[in-house]
């Protein structure tokens, strides 16, 4: 049991460090759909290369992927953003 459970936690750590921790690219449109919504903008109308080219973005919605496509999300999610 206790080698068991101590190669167990060799592997907890061997993965803790070897492996980068990733992130979702939905996170940062969920970001610029929230923020596009406070500034009183339809996320589905306006598209963050439309957000970006009025210069009202910072460098966390530059990373937006496809950036030329408006929110897919629906309404009560656009309200939890």
């Amino acid at each position: 049991m206790v080698v068991i459970l101590l190669g167990a936690a060799v592997l907890q750590v061997v993965a803790v460090v070897w492996v980068p921790p990733v992130v979702s690219e939905d996170l940062v449109r969920y970001r610029t759909d929230g923020r596009l919504l406070l500034a009183g903008e339809s996320p589905y109308d306006v598209t963050p290369l439309r957000w970006w080219a009025e210069g009202k973005t910072d460098g966390v919605d530059d990373l937006v992927a496809h950036q030329a496509v408006a929110s897919v999300y629906p309404p009560v999610a656009q309200g939890v953003f």
